[in-house]
């Protein structure tokens, strides 16, 4: 009974010491962690102050380096900023630089095929009086031809060409035409006179199997005389008209003559 008294003494004193020392170990452990929250706060604040101090706010930085909005539309839409300073320089308007006066240069391969061509002209003009070329005659000289109005149009807009002053003077001195709508004209009238040349008179048949282009030409340029000379819009301008009247042309066809009175000639200065 008394050993048995000793044992559970002895029990007891060991539970009592374990939960002491358990205890003493919890006490440690918070000890610990509030020493370890307490130095995260001091770095916490000392790391604030450092920031506050050192560099600005991004609020206070903005509003102390930008201007107003206002000011910042004002200056885009006035000025714009040259790429060699940090100034702004007044707004300069766009300008084509392809008008400039700086003369334009040529492979030599490319002046020598112009010049080819130009005194390929120069030859058919020697030939048959006149620099319209038929593409059924010369296809290379004919698109050649079109080629150089087509640089003129684009010359006389302001746009880059290859046209330059000295070859325009070198065409215009060949008598060249630059408006394709007179192109067309020059050709029936060039085939009119052929036509007078055969057979002494402009009378030329409404159907002309031989060139009906010719017979229709004609008949347009009588109808558009009867326009003009009604006061009504006419593409038969005065120069055209004396040019068809010192080749003697008819202005009234022949099937035409006993019926209602028309002048056949006109009299307008050029």
């Amino acid at each position: 009974m008394q050993a048995q008294r000793e044992v559970d003494n002895r029990s007891n004193s060991n539970s009592s010491s374990i939960s002491n020392s358990g205890n003493d170990h919890c006490r440690d452990g918070d000890a610990s962690l509030i020493g370890f929250h307490a130095d995260m706060d001091m770095f916490n604040s000392h790391h604030s102050l450092l920031c506050s101090t050192s560099a600005p706010s991004s609020t206070s930085m903005t509003s102390a380096t930008s201007p107003p909005p206002s000011k910042i539309r004002r200056v885009i839409s006035d000025t714009r900023i040259s790429p060699t300073s940090t100034k702004a320089a007044p707004f300069a308007p766009f300008h084509n630089h392809h008008n400039a006066a700086s003369p334009i240069k040529f492979r030599k391969y490319q002046a020598d095929q112009w010049e080819a061509r130009y005194h390929e002209l120069i030859q058919y003009r020697e030939t048959h009086g006149h620099c319209l070329v038929d593409s059924n005659t010369d296809r290379t000289l004919s698109h050649w031809i079109k080629r150089q109005r087509c640089q003129y149009k684009l010359k006389q807009d302001g746009n880059h060409t290859t046209l330059t002053d000295e070859r325009q003077s070198k065409l215009e001195s060949l008598g060249f035409v630059w408006d394709s709508h007179e192109v067309a004209w020059e050709y029936r009238y060039q085939d009119l006179l052929a036509f007078k040349a055969r057979t002494g008179h402009t009378n030329v048949p409404t159907v002309y199997s031989n060139n009906p282009s010719l017979g229709i030409w004609v008949k347009g340029q009588r109808r558009q005389y009867r326009l003009h000379s009604s006061g009504q819009r006419s593409t038969l301008t005065a120069k055209r008209i004396n040019r068809l009247r010192d080749i003697d042309f008819q202005w009234v066809s022949p099937s035409m003559m006993n019926r209602a009175p028309f002048p056949a000639r006109v009299g307008l200065a050029a």
